[in-house]
């Protein structure tokens, strides 16, 4: 027997837990639009377990907060040390570019979701 969900009922269920400050809601229709593509193409289902995807995931600010938890340097990301620095000096911020960087180098290491809001949904492998 199973039930099938839809997006307000993933959203629910992470409310619900004690996993409700893990994901904001724009991460969590991420990882819901994720797993459903998921299904789709291996053709399989999933059974909602909000513990599991808590800890398979986690969501991010920035590239800048993802690589400060890592313990990651410019240079690891393929980024020019210089640079980035000069960009962070300026705007507090990478540019479009460097991101852009720094998001193709992270997806060689895990799957990784850009939210529109600049942040990031990641694998935790």
């Amino acid at each position: 027997m199973k039930t099938t969900i839809s997006v307000n009922d993933f959203i629910s269920a992470f409310a619900l837990s004690q996993y409700k400050d893990n994901f904001s809601r724009a991460a969590l229709i991420a990882i819901f639009t994720d797993i459903c593509e998921r299904e789709a193409e291996t053709d399989t289902e999933t059974e909602l377990d909000v513990c599991a995807i808590a800890c398979e995931w986690s969501e991010y600010d920035s590239a800048l907060e993802y690589m400060e938890d890592h313990s990651l340097s410019f240079e690891d990301v393929g980024l020019d040390e210089e640079e980035a620095e000069e960009e962070l000096a300026e705007n507090d911020e990478l540019n479009s570019d460097q991101v852009e960087t720094f998001i193709e180098w992270l997806q060689t290491q895990t799957a990784v979701i850009q939210l529109d809001n600049g942040g990031l949904v990641v694998v935790d492998y």
